[in-house]
């Protein structure tokens, strides 16, 4: 048993140290694919996180738009590459619902027996937001039981330049790609911060597009009631993207490339201070767009 563990450990190496044909490179061109798509928002300061998307709660899980365009590859060595990534994500989401401590939505949801949950705030940074904007703070006073939760609709597109390692079975076939890059970022949209009295998981449940992996993923109706607006803000700046990548089977052919199981993840953090209108410091917002594609095909130019 110990001999075959180890052989299954080794069998990538063994087949990399093998495989001695150059890979054919990959090449600009138009690709179709079948995925999803999972936005992720998080608004924090060094202190603590207060709203971030959670996949229990208002799921934003969609199909991922068909067509993309991808840059020609260098390869480096036989096992090694560069290439240049960009992406546009689009994402519109109401009641974010509120980061939690020490505690999760999965927990909160079981433990419901089917029923709604009511949010309490001492479960919620609530306190910690006020202690840091204490403009806002007579506002969550009044409130009965305060939660935060944040409406946002943002564009963003990221750019760089990502490296990556791959295992060549043969001059077409490719294997365990991985792939990281570092770049830019441009965001323009806004994101508004909300009071809610309460937040509320409604009995609600929302099923995702059904892309075979997700036929059985389900989520939870997150509601901000007696929401009152904080601020308002617009948003058109630049920032720093981040990349990562994950190919399990490629086929790389001449004129066209397949690939087969597929995980990407953006992110776009900005590089300026948010502000209010009275130049007041506000929670940062950051974005990550993650997705998993089952099929894609590229023709080349």
């Amino acid at each position: 048993m110990k001999k075959s563990i180890s052989f299954l450990a080794l069998f990538p190496l063994l087949m990399l140290v093998v495989s001695c044909s150059k890979p054919n490179p990959r090449k600009s061109g138009i690709g179709f694919r079948l995925g999803y798509t999972l936005n992720n928002s998080e608004f924090r300061n060094d202190n603590a996180s207060f709203v971030r998307s959670d996949i229990s709660v208002n799921g934003d899980i969609g199909e991922r738009f068909p067509l993309f365009y991808q840059s020609d590859e260098e390869l480096i060595n036989n096992y090694a590459y560069s290439l240049w990534y960009i992406d546009f994500s689009s994402n519109e989401s109401i009641d974010i619902p509120p980061s939690l401590d020490n505690a999760t939505y999965v927990d909160l949801i079981s433990n419901s027996n089917g029923g709604s949950v009511i949010l309490k705030s001492n479960k919620t940074y609530i306190n910690e937001f006020s202690s840091s904007y204490p403009q806002y703070s007579s506002l969550i006073e009044k409130a009965s039981e305060p939660s935060l939760s944040v409406d946002i609709k943002l564009n963003t597109i990221t750019f760089g330049r990502a490296w990556g390692v791959f295992l060549p079975i043969s001059e077409k076939h490719r294997i365990y790609s991985l792939g990281l890059g570092l770049g830019l970022s441009y965001s323009e949209g806004y994101n508004a911060m909300n009071l809610c009295d309460p937040y509320i998981i409604t009995t609600e449940e929302i099923h995702p597009p059904n892309l075979l992996i997700l036929s059985t993923q389900k989520f939870r109706r997150g509601l901000c009631q007696n929401k009152y607006n904080l601020y308002h803000q617009n948003i058109s700046n630049f920032g720093l993207s981040g990349y990562l990548q994950f190919k399990f089977y490629q086929y790389v052919e001449e004129n066209y490339e397949l690939v087969i199981l597929e995980i990407d993840g953006y992110a776009a953090v900005p590089i300026i201070l948010s502000l209010n209108s009275e130049n007041e410091p506000l929670p940062t917002a950051s974005m990550v767009s993650y997705y998993a594609n089952i099929v894609s095909i590229i023709f080349y130019f």
